[in-house]
C-alpha cells in the first residue's frame, strides 16, 4: 500500500493540536485517512517558540510538548539542512506570510 505524505504546516499543526475539531473537515478527512503520513517540519517548531515567546495568543503552545505529542501520534520530522532553509525566499509567493508554508 502506497502512502501519502502530507506535510502540515504550521498553524494547521498548532490549531490541530489545541483542538481536533478545528481544522476544516477536508483537512480532517485528509489528516485521518489511513493512507496519510503525516509529516511536520522542523522550522515549525521554531515558528512556534519565537511566536509563543512574543505571546501571541495563537501559539501558546508549548513547542516541546508539541513536538512530543507529534511524535507520540506518528507523525514524522523532517529536517532541513542550511541550503533549503535559505531557499525559502525562493519558493512562490502563496501565503501572506512567508513562514506560512514552512
Amino acid at each position: 500500500m502506497q502512502r501519502n505524505e502530507i506535510l502540515l504546516d504550521t498553524h494547521l499543526l498548532v490549531r490541530a493540536s489545541i483542538d481536533p475539531q478545528q481544522p476544516s473537515a477536508e483537512a480532517r478527512g485528509i489528516i485521518h485517512h489511513p493512507d496519510s503520513e503525516l509529516i511536520f517540519i522542523v522550522i515549525s517548531l521554531g515558528e512556534v517558540a519565537v511566536k509563543r515567546a512574543l505571546g501571541r495568543s495563537d501559539f501558546a503552545v508549548d513547542p516541546r510538548v508539541l513536538r512530543k505529542a507529534l511524535l507520540d501520534n506518528g507523525y514524522a520530522e523532517l529536517e532541513v539542512t542550511s541550503s533549503q532553509a535559505l531557499a525559502i525566499d525562493l519558493m512562490p509567493p502563496i501565503h501572506q506570510d512567508p513562514s506560512i508554508g514552512c
